[in-house]
């Protein structure tokens, strides 16, 4: 099949098989997330968890028969066990324990803006000391304007101060990058926006 879902049975290639459990789960890789300050800095590879499956026969191809679908399954979808350590799932807001400040480098789902309850991806991670539960406060880029009141032929311009926009949950955090939700905002959060402490 070139698309699979829920009840369909899989062939996968080069599955390891060694571990107890029976269950794999499938993703699809999307995104590279980049260093906005570098782009050859790869910081890590966002993939999408499109299935869940079990093994029906080993062997190489193994047969594996889908039991619940997210999304549709392609060829050429990757094949993982699934994580040993489950998530928390009970989070304890509080600030970081250090000074910290990062930027809005992705969005889920491919938006341009997000806004309160939505999840997005931001460049700090365990390295940095962020932990799930952290809270950091996100500001917008102060405006470059011309000075109103300035005399003159050139006006000068006048740089504004950032300004803060919202406040955002650390829920995952990986090593350089973490996914956080937005608790509040008083504008759409965009790409770019600072990140830091609360």
């Amino acid at each position: 099949r070139l698309i699979s879902g829920a009840g369909n049975r899989v062939y996968v290639l080069k599955l390891d098989q060694s571990g107890p459990d029976k269950n794999y789960s499938i993703y699809r890789m999307n995104r590279t997330y980049h260093n906005p300050d570098d782009e050859n800095d790869i910081l890590g590879y966002e993939a999408i968890h499109v299935a869940d499956t079990e093994l029906l026969h080993e062997g190489d191809p193994a047969t594996l028969r889908i039991t619940k679908s997210y999304r549709e399954t392609l060829v050429g979808d990757k094949v993982l066990a699934p994580d040993a350590e489950p998530i928390d799932q009970s989070f304890q807001p509080r600030a970081p324990e250090k000074p910290v400040k990062g930027q809005v480098i992705s969005f889920i789902d491919g938006m341009s803006a997000v806004g309160q309850y939505q999840t997005l991806v931001i460049n700090l991670g365990t390295k940095d000391g962020i932990e799930p539960g952290n809270v950091l406060a996100v500001r917008q880029h102060g405006k470059l304007i011309k000075d109103p009141l300035a005399t003159g032929l050139f006006k000068t311009k006048v740089q504004l101060p950032d300004e803060r926009i919202g406040l955002l949950m650390v829920v995952r955090a990986f090593d350089r990058i973490s996914y956080a939700m937005v608790m509040s905002a008083t504008r759409d959060i965009r790409l770019d926006d600072i990140v830091d402490n609360p």
